[in-house]
Protein backbone atom coordinates (compact mmCIF):
# COMPACT_ATOMS: atom_id res chain seq x y z
CA UNK A 1 0.00 0.00 0.00
CA UNK A 2 1.24 3.47 -0.76
CA UNK A 3 2.81 5.72 1.84
CA UNK A 4 4.82 3.06 3.59
CA UNK A 5 6.27 5.74 5.86
CA UNK A 6 2.86 6.55 7.35
CA UNK A 7 3.42 7.72 10.90
CA UNK A 8 2.85 5.22 13.68
CA UNK A 9 0.06 7.00 15.55
CA UNK A 10 -2.21 5.39 18.17
CA UNK A 11 -5.94 5.11 17.58
CA UNK A 12 -7.57 6.20 20.82
CA UNK A 13 -6.48 7.46 24.26
CA UNK A 14 -6.40 6.04 27.81
CA UNK A 15 -3.96 5.08 30.56
CA UNK A 16 -2.77 1.50 30.97
CA UNK A 17 -4.36 -0.32 33.87
CA UNK A 18 -1.62 -2.97 33.90
CA UNK A 19 1.01 -2.98 36.58
CA UNK A 20 4.60 -4.18 36.20
CA UNK A 21 8.10 -3.54 37.57
CA UNK A 22 9.72 -0.30 36.53
CA UNK A 23 11.74 -0.65 33.30
CA UNK A 24 15.51 -0.86 33.54
CA UNK A 25 17.45 2.18 32.41
CA UNK A 26 19.86 0.55 29.96
CA UNK A 27 20.24 -2.55 27.83
CA UNK A 28 21.99 -5.47 29.54
CA UNK A 29 25.50 -5.86 28.08
CA UNK A 30 24.94 -9.53 27.25
CA UNK A 31 21.75 -8.95 25.28
CA UNK A 32 22.16 -9.06 21.52
CA UNK A 33 19.47 -8.97 18.85
CA UNK A 34 18.28 -12.20 17.24
CA UNK A 35 18.44 -11.69 13.49
CA UNK A 36 16.75 -14.93 12.47
CA UNK A 37 13.65 -13.07 11.36
CA UNK A 38 15.45 -9.93 10.17
CA UNK A 39 14.81 -8.76 6.63
CA UNK A 40 17.50 -10.06 4.24
CA UNK A 41 19.54 -7.44 2.43
CA UNK A 42 20.13 -7.27 -1.28
CA UNK A 43 23.59 -7.11 -2.81
CA UNK A 44 25.20 -3.68 -2.87
CA UNK A 45 24.79 -2.10 -6.31
CA UNK A 46 26.60 0.92 -7.74
CA UNK A 47 24.30 3.82 -8.54
CA UNK A 48 24.84 3.88 -12.27
CA UNK A 49 22.26 4.02 -15.03
CA UNK A 50 21.98 0.47 -16.35
CA UNK A 51 21.07 -0.26 -19.94
CA UNK A 52 18.60 -3.06 -20.58
CA UNK A 53 17.54 -4.80 -23.79
CA UNK A 54 14.10 -3.76 -25.08
CA UNK A 55 11.24 -5.34 -23.14
CA UNK A 56 8.03 -6.61 -24.76
CA UNK A 57 4.79 -4.79 -24.00
CA UNK A 58 2.99 -6.55 -21.14
CA UNK A 59 -0.57 -7.53 -22.03
CA UNK A 60 -3.42 -7.44 -19.48
CA UNK A 61 -3.75 -10.57 -17.33
CA UNK A 62 -6.89 -12.01 -15.76
CA UNK A 63 -5.98 -14.08 -12.67
CA UNK A 64 -7.50 -17.49 -12.06
CA UNK A 65 -10.15 -16.94 -9.38
CA UNK A 66 -10.27 -19.56 -6.60
CA UNK A 67 -13.20 -19.32 -4.19
CA UNK A 68 -12.32 -20.08 -0.56
CA UNK A 69 -15.68 -19.81 1.21
CA UNK A 70 -16.22 -22.89 3.43
CA UNK A 71 -19.50 -23.50 5.25
CA UNK A 72 -19.51 -22.60 8.06
CA UNK A 73 -16.87 -19.96 7.40
CA UNK A 74 -16.66 -18.37 10.86
CA UNK A 75 -15.02 -20.49 13.56
CA UNK A 76 -13.55 -19.90 16.99
CA UNK A 77 -10.01 -18.57 17.30
CA UNK A 78 -9.04 -21.83 19.05
CA UNK A 79 -10.22 -23.81 16.01
CA UNK A 80 -8.38 -21.62 13.52
CA UNK A 81 -5.01 -23.09 14.50
CA UNK A 82 -2.71 -20.10 14.79
CA UNK A 83 1.01 -20.83 14.75
CA UNK A 84 2.26 -20.91 18.34
CA UNK A 85 5.34 -18.93 17.29
CA UNK A 86 3.36 -16.03 15.83
CA UNK A 87 0.75 -14.49 18.17
CA UNK A 88 -1.27 -11.45 17.20
CA UNK A 89 -0.86 -8.15 19.04
CA UNK A 90 -4.27 -6.55 19.67
CA UNK A 91 -5.73 -3.68 21.67
CA UNK A 92 -9.14 -3.04 23.20
CA UNK A 93 -11.44 -1.00 20.96
CA UNK A 94 -12.44 1.16 23.92
CA UNK A 95 -8.90 2.43 24.50
CA UNK A 96 -6.80 1.58 21.43
CA UNK A 97 -3.03 1.25 21.83
CA UNK A 98 -3.17 4.01 24.47
CA UNK A 99 -4.69 1.45 26.81
CA UNK A 100 -2.01 -1.19 26.38
CA UNK A 101 -1.72 -4.32 24.29
CA UNK A 102 -2.82 -7.96 24.45
CA UNK A 103 -1.50 -11.17 22.88
CA UNK A 104 -3.85 -13.49 21.03
CA UNK A 105 -2.64 -16.98 20.11
CA UNK A 106 -3.62 -20.64 19.95
CA UNK A 107 -2.20 -20.96 23.46
CA UNK A 108 -4.24 -17.97 24.71
CA UNK A 109 -7.45 -17.75 22.62
CA UNK A 110 -8.69 -15.11 25.06
CA UNK A 111 -6.51 -11.99 24.58
CA UNK A 112 -3.86 -11.97 27.32
CA UNK A 113 -2.77 -8.52 28.59
CA UNK A 114 0.89 -7.54 28.30
CA UNK A 115 2.10 -5.79 31.48
CA UNK A 116 3.16 -2.28 30.51
CA UNK A 117 5.29 -0.35 33.04
CA UNK A 118 4.36 3.13 34.16
CA UNK A 119 6.78 5.75 32.87
CA UNK A 120 9.11 7.11 35.56
CA UNK A 121 8.34 10.71 34.59
CA UNK A 122 4.59 10.11 34.66
CA UNK A 123 4.03 10.43 30.91
CA UNK A 124 0.99 8.41 29.81
CA UNK A 125 1.26 5.50 27.41
CA UNK A 126 1.04 6.68 23.80
CA UNK A 127 1.40 3.54 21.70
CA UNK A 128 2.50 -0.11 21.67
CA UNK A 129 3.57 -2.03 18.57
CA UNK A 130 6.02 -4.66 17.38
CA UNK A 131 9.45 -4.15 15.81
CA UNK A 132 9.83 -5.03 12.10
CA UNK A 133 10.87 -8.63 12.88
CA UNK A 134 8.08 -8.97 15.44
CA UNK A 135 10.53 -10.15 18.10
CA UNK A 136 10.61 -6.96 20.15
CA UNK A 137 8.02 -4.67 21.65
CA UNK A 138 8.12 -0.92 21.07
CA UNK A 139 6.49 1.22 23.78
CA UNK A 140 5.96 4.96 23.46
CA UNK A 141 5.10 7.47 26.18
CA UNK A 142 4.16 11.07 25.47
CA UNK A 143 2.95 13.96 27.62
CA UNK A 144 0.83 15.35 24.77
CA UNK A 145 -0.01 14.59 21.16
CA UNK A 146 2.77 15.99 18.97
CA UNK A 147 4.97 16.63 22.02
CA UNK A 148 8.21 14.93 23.11
CA UNK A 149 8.17 11.15 22.89
CA UNK A 150 9.93 8.63 25.13
CA UNK A 151 10.57 5.45 23.16
CA UNK A 152 11.35 2.10 24.82
CA UNK A 153 12.41 -1.27 23.40
CA UNK A 154 12.05 -4.66 25.03
CA UNK A 155 11.02 -8.29 25.14
CA UNK A 156 7.44 -9.35 24.43
CA UNK A 157 6.87 -10.21 28.10
CA UNK A 158 8.31 -6.76 29.08
CA UNK A 159 10.66 -8.42 31.61
CA UNK A 160 13.52 -6.71 29.80
CA UNK A 161 13.03 -3.07 28.78
CA UNK A 162 15.31 -0.14 28.06
CA UNK A 163 14.87 3.41 26.82
CA UNK A 164 16.12 3.95 23.27
CA UNK A 165 15.64 7.71 22.95
CA UNK A 166 13.55 10.73 23.82
CA UNK A 167 12.38 12.40 20.62
CA UNK A 168 11.75 16.12 20.40
CA UNK A 169 8.32 17.58 19.75
CA UNK A 170 7.47 17.15 16.08
CA UNK A 171 9.79 14.16 15.59
CA UNK A 172 8.39 10.75 14.75
CA UNK A 173 10.00 7.28 14.78
CA UNK A 174 10.21 4.80 11.91
CA UNK A 175 11.90 1.41 12.25
CA UNK A 176 13.80 0.57 9.06
CA UNK A 177 14.84 -2.66 10.82
CA UNK A 178 15.27 -3.94 14.36
CA UNK A 179 18.77 -2.49 14.34
CA UNK A 180 17.90 0.92 12.87
CA UNK A 181 15.41 3.43 14.21
CA UNK A 182 15.09 6.39 11.84
CA UNK A 183 13.81 9.64 13.31
CA UNK A 184 11.71 11.72 10.92
CA UNK A 185 11.07 15.43 11.27
CA UNK A 186 11.43 18.92 9.85
CA UNK A 187 15.13 19.70 9.29
CA UNK A 188 14.49 23.45 9.51
CA UNK A 189 11.81 25.08 11.61
CA UNK A 190 11.03 27.65 8.91
CA UNK A 191 10.06 24.98 6.35
CA UNK A 192 6.86 24.23 8.27
CA UNK A 193 6.60 20.74 6.80
CA UNK A 194 3.46 18.73 7.34
CA UNK A 195 3.93 15.33 9.07
CA UNK A 196 3.69 13.39 5.81
CA UNK A 197 6.51 15.55 4.41
CA UNK A 198 8.94 14.75 7.24
CA UNK A 199 12.38 13.51 6.20
CA UNK A 200 15.04 11.40 7.97
CA UNK A 201 17.04 13.43 10.51
CA UNK A 202 19.15 10.79 12.24
CA UNK A 203 19.20 7.07 12.99
CA UNK A 204 19.73 5.16 16.24
CA UNK A 205 20.75 1.57 16.91
CA UNK A 206 18.28 0.51 19.63
CA UNK A 207 20.75 -2.04 21.03
CA UNK A 208 23.84 0.17 21.33
CA UNK A 209 22.36 3.67 21.39
CA UNK A 210 24.73 4.72 18.60
CA UNK A 211 23.37 7.77 16.75
CA UNK A 212 24.14 8.71 13.13
CA UNK A 213 23.12 12.10 11.74
CA UNK A 214 21.60 11.98 8.25
CA UNK A 215 22.05 14.70 5.65
CA UNK A 216 18.80 16.43 4.68
CA UNK A 217 17.24 15.35 1.42
CA UNK A 218 17.82 17.83 -1.41
CA UNK A 219 14.17 18.82 -1.92
CA UNK A 220 10.92 19.25 -0.03
CA UNK A 221 9.67 15.77 -0.70
CA UNK A 222 7.51 12.85 0.22
CA UNK A 223 9.55 9.98 1.62
CA UNK A 224 8.58 6.59 0.17
CA UNK A 225 11.14 4.29 1.79
CA UNK A 226 14.48 4.17 3.58
CA UNK A 227 16.89 1.26 3.91
CA UNK A 228 20.47 0.36 4.78
CA UNK A 229 22.24 -2.24 2.64
CA UNK A 230 25.67 -3.54 3.67
CA UNK A 231 26.42 -0.40 5.64
CA UNK A 232 25.20 2.05 2.98
CA UNK A 233 21.96 3.98 3.56
CA UNK A 234 19.49 5.13 0.93
CA UNK A 235 16.20 7.03 0.81
CA UNK A 236 13.60 6.81 -1.95
CA UNK A 237 11.57 9.98 -2.30
CA UNK A 238 9.36 11.89 -4.70
CA UNK A 239 9.42 15.57 -5.49
CA UNK A 240 6.13 17.29 -4.81
CA UNK A 241 5.04 18.60 -8.21
CA UNK A 242 2.33 18.19 -10.85
CA UNK A 243 3.77 14.84 -11.99
CA UNK A 244 5.43 11.85 -10.39
CA UNK A 245 9.22 12.19 -10.13
CA UNK A 246 11.06 9.65 -7.97
CA UNK A 247 14.68 9.71 -6.80
CA UNK A 248 17.05 7.51 -4.79
CA UNK A 249 19.37 9.39 -2.44
CA UNK A 250 22.70 7.77 -1.54
CA UNK A 251 23.78 9.04 1.89
CA UNK A 252 27.31 7.77 1.31
CA UNK A 253 27.98 9.88 -1.80
CA UNK A 254 25.42 12.62 -1.07
CA UNK A 255 23.91 12.25 -4.55
CA UNK A 256 20.47 11.50 -5.97
CA UNK A 257 19.60 9.50 -9.08
CA UNK A 258 16.23 9.15 -10.84
CA UNK A 259 14.43 5.91 -10.03
CA UNK A 260 11.22 4.34 -11.37
CA UNK A 261 11.40 6.68 -14.35
CA UNK A 262 8.59 4.85 -16.08
CA UNK A 263 6.26 6.53 -13.53
CA UNK A 264 7.08 10.01 -14.86
CA UNK A 265 4.28 9.67 -17.40
CA UNK A 266 1.57 7.25 -16.32
CA UNK A 267 -0.69 6.53 -19.27
CA UNK A 268 -4.46 6.48 -18.98
CA UNK A 269 -7.15 8.65 -17.48
CA UNK A 270 -7.72 6.74 -14.23
CA UNK A 271 -4.39 6.28 -12.43
CA UNK A 272 -4.22 6.46 -8.67
CA UNK A 273 -1.04 7.55 -6.89
CA UNK A 274 1.78 5.10 -7.71
CA UNK A 275 3.01 3.01 -4.81
CA UNK A 276 6.73 2.14 -4.97
CA UNK A 277 7.92 -0.07 -2.14
CA UNK A 278 11.05 -1.96 -1.06
CA UNK A 279 9.93 -5.35 0.24
CA UNK A 280 11.28 -7.68 2.91
CA UNK A 281 13.53 -9.51 0.41
CA UNK A 282 15.35 -6.37 -0.76
CA UNK A 283 13.50 -6.24 -4.10
CA UNK A 284 11.16 -3.46 -5.20
CA UNK A 285 7.48 -3.57 -6.08
CA UNK A 286 5.39 -0.86 -7.73
CA UNK A 287 1.60 -0.85 -8.04
CA UNK A 288 -0.78 1.67 -9.60
CA UNK A 289 -4.55 1.50 -9.03
CA UNK A 290 -6.66 1.34 -12.19
CA UNK A 291 -10.34 1.29 -13.11
CA UNK A 292 -9.96 -2.40 -14.10
CA UNK A 293 -7.84 -3.41 -11.09
CA UNK A 294 -4.19 -2.42 -10.86
CA UNK A 295 -0.85 -2.48 -12.66
CA UNK A 296 2.14 -4.16 -11.03
CA UNK A 297 5.91 -4.48 -11.43
CA UNK A 298 7.20 -7.16 -9.04
CA UNK A 299 10.65 -8.45 -8.05
CA UNK A 300 12.33 -5.35 -9.44
CA UNK A 301 16.08 -5.23 -8.74
CA UNK A 302 17.89 -1.99 -7.97
CA UNK A 303 19.46 -2.11 -11.44
CA UNK A 304 16.03 -2.37 -13.04
CA UNK A 305 14.58 0.37 -10.82
CA UNK A 306 17.37 2.74 -11.91
CA UNK A 307 17.17 1.70 -15.56
CA UNK A 308 15.28 3.30 -18.41
CA UNK A 309 12.16 1.57 -19.68
CA UNK A 310 8.60 2.54 -20.54
CA UNK A 311 5.55 2.04 -18.34
CA UNK A 312 3.92 -0.53 -20.64
CA UNK A 313 7.10 -2.60 -20.75
CA UNK A 314 7.40 -3.16 -17.00
CA UNK A 315 3.93 -2.63 -15.44
CA UNK A 316 1.64 -5.62 -16.00
CA UNK A 317 -2.13 -4.81 -16.01
CA UNK A 318 -4.13 -7.08 -13.68
CA UNK A 319 -7.86 -7.23 -14.43
CA UNK A 320 -9.91 -8.02 -11.29
CA UNK A 321 -13.52 -9.27 -10.98
CA UNK A 322 -15.86 -6.49 -12.00
CA UNK A 323 -13.58 -5.48 -14.85
CA UNK A 324 -13.53 -1.91 -16.12
CA UNK A 325 -15.41 0.29 -13.65
CA UNK A 326 -14.38 3.82 -12.71
CA UNK A 327 -16.61 3.56 -9.63
CA UNK A 328 -14.43 0.85 -8.05
CA UNK A 329 -11.30 1.70 -6.07
CA UNK A 330 -8.50 -0.83 -5.54
CA UNK A 331 -5.94 -0.97 -2.74
CA UNK A 332 -2.95 -3.37 -2.84
CA UNK A 333 -0.86 -4.17 0.26
CA UNK A 334 2.75 -4.83 -0.78
CA UNK A 335 4.33 -4.76 2.71
CA UNK A 336 3.74 -8.44 3.51
CA UNK A 337 5.89 -11.57 3.54
CA UNK A 338 5.51 -13.96 0.61
CA UNK A 339 4.12 -13.84 -2.91
CA UNK A 340 0.43 -13.33 -2.02
CA UNK A 341 -0.73 -9.72 -1.65
CA UNK A 342 -3.94 -8.61 0.10
CA UNK A 343 -6.18 -6.67 -2.29
CA UNK A 344 -9.24 -4.61 -1.34
CA UNK A 345 -11.85 -3.53 -3.90
CA UNK A 346 -14.64 -1.17 -2.97
CA UNK A 347 -17.52 0.18 -5.04
CA UNK A 348 -17.94 3.92 -4.53
CA UNK A 349 -21.58 3.74 -3.39
CA UNK A 350 -21.09 0.76 -1.05
CA UNK A 351 -19.47 0.71 2.36
CA UNK A 352 -18.53 -2.98 2.27
CA UNK A 353 -15.28 -4.09 0.67
CA UNK A 354 -14.29 -7.24 -1.20
CA UNK A 355 -11.14 -8.92 0.13
CA UNK A 356 -8.82 -10.97 -2.08
CA UNK A 357 -5.33 -12.47 -1.91
CA UNK A 358 -3.41 -12.17 -5.19
CA UNK A 359 -0.38 -14.37 -5.82
CA UNK A 360 1.63 -12.53 -8.44
CA UNK A 361 3.74 -15.60 -9.27
CA UNK A 362 0.95 -18.15 -9.79
CA UNK A 363 -1.59 -15.55 -10.96
CA UNK A 364 -4.19 -17.01 -8.57
CA UNK A 365 -6.72 -14.66 -6.99
CA UNK A 366 -8.35 -16.07 -3.83
CA UNK A 367 -11.87 -14.79 -3.17
CA UNK A 368 -13.14 -15.17 0.42
CA UNK A 369 -16.75 -14.01 -0.11
CA UNK A 370 -16.30 -11.41 2.63
CA UNK A 371 -18.13 -8.10 2.61
CA UNK A 372 -16.73 -6.27 5.62
CA UNK A 373 -15.28 -2.81 6.04
CA UNK A 374 -11.72 -3.10 7.29
CA UNK A 375 -10.68 0.53 7.62
CA UNK A 376 -7.68 -0.34 5.39
CA UNK A 377 -5.47 -1.84 8.12
CA UNK A 378 -4.19 -5.29 7.08
CA UNK A 379 -1.21 -7.46 8.10
CA UNK A 380 -0.09 -11.01 7.24
CA UNK A 381 1.55 -13.38 9.74
CA UNK A 382 5.29 -14.08 9.32
CA UNK A 383 4.54 -17.62 8.11
CA UNK A 384 2.22 -16.24 5.42
CA UNK A 385 -0.72 -18.34 6.63
CA UNK A 386 -3.03 -15.83 8.36
CA UNK A 387 -4.31 -12.33 7.66
CA UNK A 388 -5.41 -9.93 10.39
CA UNK A 389 -7.40 -6.74 10.16
CA UNK A 390 -9.84 -4.62 12.16
CA UNK A 391 -13.53 -4.43 11.31
CA UNK A 392 -15.00 -0.95 11.54
CA UNK A 393 -18.32 0.84 11.49
CA UNK A 394 -18.73 3.89 9.29
CA UNK A 395 -20.54 6.65 11.18
CA UNK A 396 -21.18 10.32 10.59
CA UNK A 397 -20.62 11.01 14.30
CA UNK A 398 -16.98 9.89 14.25
CA UNK A 399 -14.71 12.57 12.73
CA UNK A 400 -12.38 9.89 11.30
CA UNK A 401 -15.33 7.95 9.89
CA UNK A 402 -14.07 4.62 11.28
CA UNK A 403 -15.15 3.04 14.58
CA UNK A 404 -13.41 -0.33 15.16
CA UNK A 405 -15.51 -3.03 16.78
CA UNK A 406 -13.70 -6.35 16.21
CA UNK A 407 -10.46 -7.99 15.08
CA UNK A 408 -10.69 -10.46 12.20
CA UNK A 409 -8.20 -13.30 11.65
CA UNK A 410 -8.46 -15.12 8.31
CA UNK A 411 -6.89 -18.45 7.37
CA UNK A 412 -5.58 -17.58 3.90
CA UNK A 413 -5.52 -21.24 2.79
CA UNK A 414 -8.88 -22.53 4.04
CA UNK A 415 -10.94 -19.32 4.02
CA UNK A 416 -12.12 -19.83 7.60
CA UNK A 417 -12.01 -16.81 9.87
CA UNK A 418 -12.44 -15.90 13.53
CA UNK A 419 -13.79 -12.64 14.88
CA UNK A 420 -12.70 -11.25 18.25
CA UNK A 421 -15.25 -8.67 19.34
CA UNK A 422 -14.06 -5.69 21.37
CA UNK A 423 -10.50 -5.75 20.02
CA UNK A 424 -8.61 -4.23 17.11
CA UNK A 425 -5.63 -5.72 15.30
CA UNK A 426 -2.19 -4.09 15.75
CA UNK A 427 0.48 -6.42 14.30
CA UNK A 428 1.90 -9.93 14.34
CA UNK A 429 4.77 -10.82 16.64
CA UNK A 430 7.36 -13.62 16.70
CA UNK A 431 7.39 -15.38 20.07
CA UNK A 432 9.68 -18.40 20.11
CA UNK A 433 9.72 -18.97 23.86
Amino acid sequence: MNRSFALLLAVLSATSACSAPNPVASIPPSLTPDTTFANPLSTRTQLVTPTEPPRPTLEPSMPQVVTRCPVPQEVGIDVLGLNLDFPLLVAATTTGAYGGAFLLSRRDPVPHPIPIPTAADGWPLSSVYASPSGQWLVIEYSAAEGGPLSLWFGSLDTHTLWEVATLNAGERPYFASDRELVVLGDPEDDLHLRPWEYVPLYSIDPFTGERTNLAPLPHVTFLDFYFTDLGESYAGYEIISDSYAYYLYDYGSGTSRPIFRWLDYVEGWYPLIPSPHRRYDGLFMVTVGRSYGFDIAADVTLDQALGETSYRHIMRPIVLPGGENSGISTCVYEDVVGDALPVIRQVADRAAESLYMFNYRTMILSDYCLDFNTGRGISVSPDGRFLATSLVHLTDENPEGFVPYAALVLDIESGNYARIDGFLSLSWVADRQ
